[in-house]
């Protein structure tokens, strides 16, 4: 079964990473499509909803909701941020990426304020190990 989603900065309001325009790498959205084709796993699924000054962005990855082997991921969009569909999706399917596989180095290819995201996660991730086993 796919591992539990990690809990996602942008449901407490924080802003979300955007790409730039000029970005001609890899994005998350891609990445995570590509590597559950790889690995012959269904495609994510993204579905919006509206709601206030915003949006929310789910990604279901794996098989039918509920199932072990399936779980969605949130991003939002709302008041006070610039953040637009597009920044939901990427971060939405960032999320997904790291909560299945956060010891890859995946983080490498995706635009700069998605691997300070990443890198920031996996530290955070690691000192709350290290607390544990403390």
């Amino acid at each position: 079964p796919l591992p539990p989603p990690r809990p996602s900065p942008a449901d407490d309001g924080t802003a979300l990473p955007s790409i730039p325009r000029d970005w001609k790498g890899d994005t998350p959205e891609r990445h995570l499509g590509e590597w559950l084709r790889k690995r012959k796993l269904p495609r994510p699924v993204y579905s919006k909803t509206a709601g206030g000054a915003g949006c929310r962005i789910v990604v279901r990855v794996g098989g039918p909701g509920g199932s072990p082997d399936s779980y969605e991921v949130a991003a939002r969009t709302g008041r006070g941020t610039k953040a637009n569909t597009t920044d939901a999706r990427q971060h939405a399917a960032l999320t997904a990426l790291y909560a299945i596989a956060p010891d890859l180095q995946l983080y490498r290819i995706f635009p700069p304020d998605y691997r300070d995201l990443w890198v920031r996660w996996r530290g955070e991730e690691i000192k709350r190990a290290e607390a544990e086993a403390g």
